[in-house]
C-alpha cells in the first residue's frame, strides 16, 4: 500500500509550477517521446535546464510516469466506465480496494472523484458479456463496499491539448481521437510486447526498449512507426496530476436532447476551442457525453459553465458536475503481453 500512502501524502501538499514548467508540460503533452533538444527549442531553455525541470516535476509528483495512448478499439476491445460509491468502508478497506484496481489487468484508468461517486474505473473488455463477467468478479471481491454504481459504455473520445497551461493561447498541434467500433486486429505478438513496454515508459529511447525486449532498435522504430500510421498508437503523454499545482478539475456529465450531426459537431467544436476542456467522450448510458475540465481556478470554471449554458443551450438539457481529485492508474495496455493475448484471452508463446 506504499503507492497509495505516497499519493495521499502528495495530495496534502501544494506544488509550485512556474511558466517555464507549464511550457515544458505542454510540450510533453504534445509528444513525450520527442527529444530534449526539441522541447528546449520550443521553450527557449537549454537541454540541461529542461532535463532538470522534468526530473523535478517527477520528484514533486506532478508527473508520475510517461504513458503511450493507444486506440484500444483497434485491438478489438471496448471500454466500459463504472462510477462506484463506496459503502461501509474504513481507511484500510479503501486502500485495499484501490490496490485491487491498480493490480487488475482489465483496469486502465482509476480515479478518485467526488459528488455522488467516489471512484471512476475504466474497464477494458472484448464485449459486453466479457465486461459483465469482469464486473461480477470485482463486485464479488468487495460485496459490502461496492453496492452502488452507475455504468456507461464508452463509444469514442476526442482529446485536446491543455491550452490553459499556455494561458489559452491557440495551438492546434496534435488532437488525439480513439474509440469507435472494435476493428480487426492489426498487430502480432511482437507488436503487443512493444505496446506493453511503451504503455508505462513512453519516453524510453529505442535503445533502452531494445535491451528490454531483445529486439533491434531498427525493428522497434519501424514497428512503432507502422502502429502510429495505423492509428493504434495515438500519442505519448506524461501522467499529469494538475490538482497538485492548484488546478480545479471536474467531469461534466452531459444529457442531450434530439442530438444530430450538426449538434454533435457544435458540442465537439466548443470543447476543441475552449482551453479548459481536455476530453470530450461520447458514451451510452444515463448521460450521453462527458467533458473533462481542468481550470486554473474556480473563477475560470464558473466562466466555463456560463459559456456552456449560453452557447449550448439548444444541445444540453441537463448536466452533473463531478469533482475530480486524482488519477491512481493510467495504463492503456494493462494486460500481461508476455503470456496472454488480450483480444482472445488465450495463452500464447512470445
Amino acid at each position: 500500500m506504499e503507492h497509495i500512502q505516497l499519493i495521499d501524502h502528495l495530495l496534502e501538499q501544494q506544488v509550485t509550477v512556474d511558466h517555464h514548467d507549464r511550457k515544458i508540460l505542454y510540450e510533453l503533452m504534445l509528444n513525450a517521446r520527442q527529444p530534449l533538444s526539441s522541447i528546449a527549442k520550443q521553450v527557449k531553455l537549454s537541454e540541461q535546464v529542461v532535463h532538470y525541470r522534468i526530473q523535478n516535476l517527477l520528484k514533486k509528483g506532478v508527473i508520475t510516469n510517461f504513458v503511450a495512448i493507444f486506440d484500444i478499439s483497434k485491438l478489438q476491445m471496448g471500454v466500459y466506465r463504472v462510477f462506484f460509491r463506496l459503502s461501509k468502508t474504513n481507511e484500510e478497506e479503501e486502500k485495499a480496494i484501490l490496490n485491487y484496481f491498480i493490480r487488475n489487468k482489465n483496469v486502465f484508468w482509476l480515479a478518485r472523484i467526488g459528488g455522488r461517486w467516489d471512484l471512476l474505473v475504466d474497464i477494458v473488455a472484448i464485449d459486453i458479456r466479457h465486461f459483465s463477467k469482469i464486473l461480477q468478479e470485482i463486485v464479488a471481491e468487495f460485496p459490502d463496499n461496492l453496492q452502488n454504481r452507475e455504468t456507461v459504455a464508452f463509444i469514442d473520445s476526442h482529446q485536446f491539448q491543455r491550452r490553459y497551461l499556455l494561458d489559452g493561447k491557440k495551438d492546434d498541434r496534435t488532437i488525439v481521437y480513439f474509440g469507435g467500433v472494435p476493428q480487426q486486429k492489426l498487430v502480432d505478438n511482437t507488436d503487443l510486447r512493444i505496446l506493453k513496454a511503451l504503455s508505462q515508459h513512453a519516453h524510453a529511447p529505442n535503445v533502452e526498449l531494445s535491451k528490454q525486449l531483445k529486439l533491434s532498435p531498427i525493428t522497434i522504430r519501424q514497428r512503432i512507426k507502422i502502429m502510429e500510421k495505423n492509428g493504434i498508437i495515438q500519442g505519448y503523454s506524461p501522467a499529469l496530476h494538475p490538482t497538485l499545482f492548484g488546478c480545479c478539475c471536474f467531469k461534466l456529465l452531459l444529457t442531450v436532447h434530439n442530438i444530430d450531426d450538426a449538434k454533435e459537431k457544435k458540442l465537439i467544436t466548443f470543447g476543441k476551442f475552449h482551453p479548459s476542456i481536455i476530453f470530450i467522450e461520447k458514451v451510452v448510458g444515463k448521460w450521453d457525453y462527458e467533458y473533462d475540465v481542468e481550470c486554473n481556478n474556480e473563477k475560470d470554471f464558473r466562466k466555463l459553465l456560463r459559456e456552456m449554458q449560453d452557447q449550448l443551450s439548444d444541445v444540453i438539457v441537463d448536466y452533473e458536475i463531478v469533482p475530480f481529485y486524482y488519477d491512481y492508474k493510467i495504463d492503456y495496455f494493462p494486460f500481461d503481453a508476455s503470456n496472454e493475448d488480450p483480444t482472445t484471452k488465450k495463452k500464447k508463446t512470445i
